[in-house]
């Protein structure tokens, strides 16, 4: 019920020209009606039978339905559901590829950066050593550690070891005496005769408590 003085708001509001109820103010303004195509007969029917063989192509059905999705969605957009359905499938199924993807690539890192740890803690190669295998392995496009320290040994061989070089000073050999003990240089030069004796006896006094009986040891 309207109280004397206020405004009706469900009365119509005044006519326009074109016989419809003017728009109230503050009220969004409806939407302008689409004019009418103007599409001669034969025409109309070229292409209703081109969107009908493009809608039946499996190639351009796609394409149809996205025209249709957008420009109709709740009407002729609902005829074509296979392709709404067939692209939630290719999205999940490519989400499923990604993820599967990311586990291998996951798997290979971790692969390669145990044959890393396992290089290093070999303890043949230094850390310069180390990075130039990784260089190599970069060039040559390898993702085994195990296969860039081979190109890298066989590229890099192990330097030949320095031959020891005998000393030229020449030391008498020591000579042990009959009682177990060294006979002193300065000794055995002053009698060398009765030095060598006094080790023969220790060599025939050995050879005899070795293989003689007890009663010849004596």
């Amino acid at each position: 019920m309207v109280k004397e003085g206020e405004a009706d708001l469900t009365a119509p509001g005044p006519a326009n020209p074109t016989g419809q109820p003017a728009a109230r103010p503050g009220a969004a303004a409806p939407a302008a009606p689409r004019p009418p195509l103007n599409i001669p007969p034969m025409e109309m029917v070229r292409l209703s039978n081109f969107i009908a063989r493009a809608a039946h192509e499996p190639a351009l059905r796609p394409l149809v339905a996205e025209l249709a999705f957008r420009a109709d969605p709740n009407g002729l957009g609902k005829a074509f559901g296979d392709v709404a359905i067939n692209r939630r499938f290719a999205a999940l199924e490519k989400k499923l590829e990604e993820k599967e993807l990311n586990r291998q690539i996951s798997e290979a890192v971790a692969a390669q950066q145990r044959d890393k740890k396992h290089l290093v803690d070999s303890g043949r190669y230094t850390a310069e050593q180390i990075t130039d295998i990784e260089k190599l392995m970069t060039a040559r496009n390898y993702h085994s550690y195990q296969d860039g320290a081979i190109l890298y040994d066989a590229e890099h061989p192990p330097q030949p070891a320095q031959a020891e070089v005998p000393s030229p000073t020449w030391e008498f050999p020591t000579v042990i005496g009959r009682d177990g003990k060294d006979i002193p240089f300065d000794k055995f030069k002053k009698d060398p005769i009765a030095a060598s004796k006094n080790a023969a006896y220790r060599v025939i006094d050995e050879f005899k408590l070795r293989t003689l009986p007890r009663s010849f040891a004596a």
